[in-house]
């Protein structure tokens, strides 16, 4: 039971944290294609899906993260490296 409360609690985290990552992408896009407003649509059409892909994945990466499975290990290698 208190496994699943711990993967419920950080889901609604992975959620809330999205909800500031997919309005910062949504913002650089916006301001990347207001810019590149002059060029080939198929860049345009690129960066709006590379942004896709992008929302995609953070909330996998935050999820991963606040379950302490990505970035844990990486912390451990730089703490033996500096002992």
């Amino acid at each position: 039971s208190l496994l699943r409360t711990t993967a419920i609690e950080t889901l609604g985290w992975t959620l809330l944290h999205f909800l500031w990552q997919g309005t910062l992408i949504a913002l650089i896009l916006a301001v990347l294609v207001w810019l590149l407003r002059n060029h080939h649509p198929s860049l345009r059409y690129l960066l709006a899906c590379a942004s896709l892909a992008v929302m995609l994945a953070c909330p996998i990466v935050t999820y991963l993260r606040g379950r302490g499975v990505i970035f844990d290990d990486f912390a451990g290698i730089f703490e033996a490296q500096e002992g």
